[in-house]
């Protein structure tokens, strides 16, 4: 894998410029930690670098085809279990052992074959948590993951992700200034336009 780099890139959904000229490079292994108040881009940035929009204008670079992802919204498989969530975007290497070794490491030892419809809010942020976590990809990219944990289990998921990042370029959106440290991440700023 390469570093990802984006430069002069543009992108316009009708009258309304979201990004004018954005540049930045992801380096190789790296945690990045993307913030600016909402409306400047930042999710739109992430949809970029997953191919989900396309630039008007600009270069992007350096994407891995193995990208793993946090959505700000859960993406469950409602019928599904949490461990069947997980097994899914895990692939045929993973054992359901360790599946339910992740899970349990979120403190979702009582619900692992619940149906996802049945989980509360922060329940399903953690399957979705350890779901990108296990896929098996080069990039992880967190669109606001800890929105809707309480302290305490925000502070064991940014753990978790932490000690199984195994080496991956990581890039997370968030509004909250005290997410960064707790991945060891570097701070990009990003201007409303």
């Amino acid at each position: 894998m390469a570093d990802i780099v984006l430069k002069d890139v543009r992108l316009s959904f009708g009258e309304k410029r979201v990004l004018d000229g954005f540049s930045a490079v992801f380096g190789e292994g790296s945690v990045t930690c993307v913030m600016g108040e909402s409306g400047c881009g930042k999710t739109t940035l992430l949809n970029i670098i997953m191919g989900l929009l396309r630039p008007d204008s600009g270069e992007v670079s350096g994407v891995p085809g193995d990208i793993s992802v946090v959505f700000q919204e859960d993406r469950l498989c409602e019928d599904f279990s949490a461990v069947t969530n997980v097994m899914i975007a895990a692939g045929r290497a993973a054992k359901e052992d360790t599946v339910r070794e992740h899970l349990k490491r979120l403190g979702l030892g009582g619900s692992l074959d619940k149906p996802a419809r049945e989980l509360s809010g922060g329940m399903k942020r953690r399957v979705a948590i350890v779901r990108c976590v296990m896929a098996d990809s080069v990039l992880m990219l967190l669109d606001e993951p800890f929105q809707g944990l309480d302290e305490d289990n925000r502070l064991r998921a940014a753990e978790y992700i932490s000690a199984n990042r195994n080496g991956r370029t990581v890039i997370m959106v968030t509004h909250d200034r005290d997410e960064a440290p707790m991945l060891g991440a570097e701070l990009l700023n990003m201007q409303r336009v």
